[in-house]
């Protein structure tokens, strides 16, 4: 089966979901359920924290963390009423949506339904900056947050250099523009198209295309080739804001006075935009802001990545990829990254936000810093990637029913979703 057509694999049938997936089909039946359901609940009181157990949460859902954190956030959020989504069709999409990432972790270690949870996590905890409180409409938000949730969905584990290298359909398709990221993007919005999954027809058709349209800008952004221009227009808003602030320097070096006449950037909606397409871009490689033991088994999983497309590469004999190769130094590698692309990205973050409100994020980085140098050169690549797997659950390896109540709110006032066979796909 080629990489074109592999989305095909995980569309439902057409009458897969003619009643609503329910969420308590989301995660898979625990040991003991009623203590499960009380430890989902507990851990989700701290989805706000960026320091928020992912893996545990991976875990207690039997590795099905997206949709279920994805519920408990726009539910939380109020997003859900204010508008007007339909809740069955947003938990089958969900559902569908992570069905939709490969579970297969030797093919797909990094760019799974896990990775996608932490950047929804990420994007939520910037959301909530106060810096950011007031300025952006319900559409904005929700579709940023379901941008974050689909934004990898479908991966196939290999970067776009390598599908244009061995001319994949894939590469063909979009004219090796984007590639993967307009395969996200066509792959969520088929998703959307399927019977009773379309969770934003209660939105009229102008709020439809314009929640088509952020969705898709912010998952272009998420392309690093387009890392340097997503930081460009950034770095133009945060000029704006430092001469509304008047701490920009004039050139005697004395602050120029606060003007009172320039327009706040985040009036403009094309400047929202902009800054929903940078948030969702420094969380989407902002692993190295997260604490140490948190970090090394991303770093693992984004490694093994590398090295199965090096080990590709090799085989096809075409040129392995200045990451991919097993003899990369993997803290020299990550000092690098950090220094040139992740810490640049979060210290702009923090002059725009202010730097007591990035804290967490910059100390962790220059943590992280450190770590890595005492690291470099001490092991090989493959010894690290080893020693720091984290491997997943099986999906549904506990065939748990999870309780209602593990989602917040979903399903409020007592209503309760109809149960559906979900069928497989042909």
């Amino acid at each position: 089966m080629s990489l074109a057509s592999s989305c095909e694999e995980h569309h439902v049938a057409d009458s897969a979901y003619a009643s609503p997936r329910p969420i308590s089909l989301l995660v898979s039946e625990p040991v003991d359920a009623e203590e499960d359901e009380h430890e989902l609940d507990f851990l989700l009181q701290s989805k706000d924290e960026w320091d928020f157990d992912l893996h545990k949460l991976d875990d207690l859902t039997g590795g099905r963390p997206l949709a279920l954190l994805a519920a408990s956030i726009l539910s939380d959020r109020g997003l859900l009423d204010q508008l007007n989504i339909d809740r069955d069709a947003l938990t089958a999409f969900l559902a569908a949506a992570e069905d939709a990432y490969s579970p297969d972790e030797s093919a797909v270690s990094f760019h799974n339904s896990l990775h996608a949870a932490d950047v929804l996590h990420g994007v939520h905890c910037l959301l909530n900056t106060p810096a950011l409180t007031g300025y952006f409409t319900p559409l904005e938000i929700f579709a940023a947050l379901i941008a974050a949730a689909v934004h990898d969905v479908d991966h196939p584990g290999r970067s776009n250099n390598f599908l244009i290298k061995i001319a994949d359909p894939l590469a063909s398709q979009y004219n090796g523009v984007s590639v993967l990221e307009n395969h996200h993007i066509t792959t969520a919005f088929r998703l959307l198209e399927q019977p009773g999954c379309n969770f934003i027809a209660g939105l009229d058709m102008q709020m439809q295309e314009q929640f088509r349209q952020l969705v898709t800008r912010i998952i272009l952004s998420t392309d690093m080739s387009k890392h340097n221009a997503c930081r460009s227009a950034f770095a133009s808003i945060v000029e704006q804001m430092q001469r509304i602030r008047g701490d920009k320097l004039t050139g005697d070096g004395k602050p120029c006075r606060r003007s009172s006449i320039l327009a706040h950037p985040l009036e403009d909606p094309d400047s929202r935009a902009s800054v929903l397409c940078y948030i969702v871009h420094c969380v989407d490689i902002g692993a190295s802001t997260k604490p140490w033991q948190t970090l090394k088994p991303w770093v693992s999983r984004i490694f093994t990545e590398f090295f199965n497309e090096g080990d590709a590469e090799v085989e096809m004999h075409l040129q392995v990829g200045e990451l991919n190769s097993r003899k990369v130094d993997i803290a020299q590698a990550q000092k690098g990254f950090i220094t040139f692309v992740v810490a640049p990205l979060w210290q702009l973050w923090s002059l725009f936000v202010t730097p007591e409100q990035c804290r967490v994020q910059l100390e962790n980085l220059r943590f992280n810093m450190e770590a890595w140098s005492g690291l470099s050169g001490s092991s090989p690549s493959s010894q690290f990637v080893e020693e720091y797997r984290l491997p997943r659950p099986h999906v549904n390896s506990f065939k748990r029913e999870a309780s209602l109540s593990a989602v917040v709110g979903l399903y409020p006032h007592g209503r309760q979703p109809r149960k559906v066979t979900r069928q497989q796909s042909m």
